[in-house]
């Protein structure tokens, strides 16, 4: 049976999330699962090492156990009849999330959409999610509009499996698929005192390459869904900015990511980094 996780902490942006989840879950024929992590009780009092503390949890406890709750009937609100369930567990959000979604089919998860260099680098639960998570994670930070599905392709593995991914959901949801490729063509420059001028770039075969990667992925998505409404386009230019302006409207925007997870991909930002902070409307990166 598939299955869809949901993390919320009660916030407007959790709510977002959930709301979004329940439709991909009805959409799919999948359980939803509706997780809150709450921090677990320091065992020892700060400044008195091994002194035991007395720690009243149940507050606690009970605070989280509501905010669960109020998230399963936001769920069975926005999707009724679908079989949904709510836990309440203590620890590192992040990892409670990863680890409830280890044999899941999509996690969802909210984000503050903050976007500056400390969270990036510090990293927010939707950003630990998205690099130690084995299944596809949606990031949601806006409603779901109701345009079609975007998704990128550079040609890739990984963004192949995006493109089968979002030829699954537009045929599930009735929408139309569309499918980008952003190529440009880099100037070229020579530095130093004995620099040699650079050759020009080909932008010919840099537009032709696009238009092969393009093709491909339309093949690809009229194999997996017959008779969907899919169009694709190769853009010159910035792949970021592209899918951005893409995404205004659209019902989500579909991405492959290659999950490295390493410090240097973080802080320069991959693709898939780039739209879930800036696309208007939820986005869902496939490893």
């Amino acid at each position: 049976m598939p299955r869809v996780v949901v993390g919320t902490d009660g916030t407007e942006t959790a709510d977002e999330a959930v709301r979004f989840a329940a439709a991909e879950a009805l959409s799919m024929g999948a359980d939803l699962t509706v997780i809150h992590a709450w921090p677990e009780p320091a065992a020892v009092s700060p400044g008195l090492i091994g002194q035991p503390r007395d720690v009243n949890e149940s507050g606690a406890y009970v605070e989280a156990t509501n905010c669960t709750e109020r998230a399963v009937q936001l769920a069975r609100a926005v999707a009724p009849g679908l079989t949904v369930d709510g836990e309440a567990r203590a620890g590192d959000e992040a990892m409670v999330l990863v680890d409830a979604a280890v044999d899941a089919d999509l996690l969802v998860v909210g984000s503050r959409g903050r976007g500056d260099l400390a969270s990036l680098v510090l990293g927010s639960v939707s950003h630990a999610c998205l690099r130690r998570a084995a299944c596809p994670v949606a990031v949601v930070q806006h409603p779901a509009g109701p345009g079609g599905i975007v998704v990128g392709t550079d040609g890739s593995e990984h963004a192949m499996n995006a493109v089968r991914y979002a030829a699954a959901a537009a045929l599930r949801h009735g929408a139309q698929l569309e499918i980008h490729h952003v190529w440009h063509v880099p100037i070229l420059v020579g530095v130093g005192p004995m620099a040699m001028p650079a050759p020009l770039p080909d932008a010919g075969a840099a537009r032709d390459a696009g238009k092969a990667v393009v093709d491909a992925a339309l093949r690809l998505a009229r194999s997996i869904a017959p008779g969907l409404s899919v169009r694709g386009t190769a853009t010159e230019g910035l792949t970021g900015d592209v899918l951005d302006a893409a995404a205004d409207g659209a019902r989500m925007v579909v991405l492959g990511s290659n999950r490295t997870g390493d410090i240097g991909s973080i802080i320069l930002g991959s693709t898939c980094h780039h739209v879930v902070r800036r696309a208007g409307c939820p986005v869902i990166c496939v490893p």
